[in-house]
């Protein structure tokens, strides 16, 4: 055996570990990944989750990839103090400790989705999670940047429809694809967005079609139900395996473009929605009913940093919303509902002043609301015009280990329906 090749073995088995111990030596020197906190990007300030006094949920990249549902409802509803109030797969808004209705606020971008979801619990959300990057739950002083009636909390779904920052690319995309099998639903999202120098665009499209749900048992549990209401009818109508009239089909889409420089950004987007779903029956004879809603949303949103020498970033938002839809019973238009609305809000942060900082702001709401009959034979909600202002400040500082955050908010409100008397309202709201 010729002895030079264990000499070469060991030089081999000699490099091998020096080339190993070498790349251990580069891993150990390093420096560990850390994974910064989710910080709350609307309000009141851009802070740290662990330096926020009241406890708030964010919803962000693989998470809400893993949680997004058919609404908001359902994609929030597996967070704490969080659950869905459902008329079937169609609708799901969110319940925040037992609060709904107007008691939840839910928000696009900061800007009200301006919607009739919070007058009836059948009425589904004209917002849709598919297309959200982020979601924010607030609770606490917090909410009253936004109004004064969302004692629960406020629900901010954030997308990138108006950029606020530069593309560095010309062309980016992603294209999803979602299918549940309870249901037959298939989901399908499509973003592009991208840009060139200080200019900035986004485009995004879904579309989403199911059938009934399907049950493992009857739709309706009838002893539970003639609990509720002794008046339902014998025999109750009931259906095995499906439950009845919770198909459905949307359809939306986005476009914005941005101007995106040193000192801010300042852009423009539409938004159009189309939702066609039904309400789960009740077991009694009522026809089937289905709701048709349809809504074009026009936003404007600007941010300015450091416009003063007293304030960090001053923030404005423009919305424009034309809402309305008609509830079908057997295919015949009944009910419908239609609301224009304008909101603006202006908000600005100053710097510390000593150991406080906060946001002070403005908002303003102007709403053309009406419910009306197409047979004819009732007026249920006579047009009105509905106008709100407020003012409001949301400041917080630390005293050792303990962090504070208080908020106050005063509204002028006025109601004016047609052929009626005006309604005037001053609350002061405190948290």
């Amino acid at each position: 055996m010729n002895p030079a090749y264990p000499r070469m073995h060991r030089t081999r088995a000699f490099i091998f570990a020096s080339l190993g111990m070498s790349s251990l030596l580069a891993q150990a020197d390093e420096p560990p990944l850390v994974e910064l906190e989710p910080v709350i990007v609307t309000a009141p300030l851009q802070e740290k989750t662990s330096r926020t006094a009241a406890p708030q949920t964010i919803l962000t990249e693989e998470d809400l990839l893993m949680k997004t549902g058919h609404s908001i409802g359902e994609t929030l509803k597996q967070e704490l103090g969080i659950t869905s109030q459902s008329f079937g797969p169609g609708v799901g808004t969110p319940v925040i400790r037992g609060q709904n209705g107007p008691r939840v606020r839910v928000l696009s971008n900061a800007i009200g989705s301006n919607d009739v979801s919070q007058l009836s619990p059948d009425h589904a959300t004209s917002l849709e999670p598919i297309l959200a990057e982020r979601i924010e739950v607030l609770r606490g002083p917090a909410t009253l940047l936004y109004g004064s009636g969302a004692i629960g909390g406020v629900v901010n779904i954030i997308d990138n429809r108006i950029p606020s920052l530069a593309a560095d690319q010309l062309v980016g995309g992603a294209l999803e694809q979602r299918y549940d099998s309870a249901a037959d639903e298939t989901s399908t999202a499509l973003k592009a967005e991208g840009g060139e120098g200080q200019f900035a665009y986004h485009l995004d499209g879904f579309y989403r079609d199911r059938n009934n749900l399907r049950v493992g048992a009857l739709a309706i549990d009838e002893a539970a139900a003639r609990m509720t209401d002794p008046s339902l009818p014998h025999p109750l109508h009931n259906s095995w395996g499906v439950i009845d009239n919770t198909g459905a089909h949307a359809i939306g889409g986005s476009a914005g473009f941005s101007w995106v420089g040193e000192p801010g950004f300042a852009g423009v987007a539409i938004n159009r929605l189309e939702n066609h779903y039904g309400i789960a029956p009740e077991g009694g004879d009522a026809a089937k009913v289905r709701i048709d809603l349809k809504q074009s949303k026009y936003d404007f949103k600007s941010e300015l940093k450091n416009p003063l020498a007293f304030a960090e970033l001053l923030r404005l938002r423009l919305g424009y919303t034309d809402y309305q839809h008609t509830e079908l019973d057997d295919g015949k238009p009944g009910t419908a509902f239609t609301n224009q609305s304008y909101e603006s809000r202006l908000e600005l942060t100053h710097k510390p002043l000593g150991p406080i900082h906060g946001v002070v702001g403005f908002q303003a709401l102007a709403s053309d609301f009406a419910a009306f009959d197409y047979t004819g034979a009732k007026t249920i909600v006579p047009k009105s015009q509905i106008n709100s202002y407020g003012v409001f400040a949301v400041e917080s500082f630390d005293d050792g280990p303990l962090s504070y955050e208080l908020g106050v908010r005063v509204e002028e409100t006025s109601i004016a329906p047609q052929g009626g008397p005006d309604f005037g309202y001053t609350p002061i709201s405190t948290s």
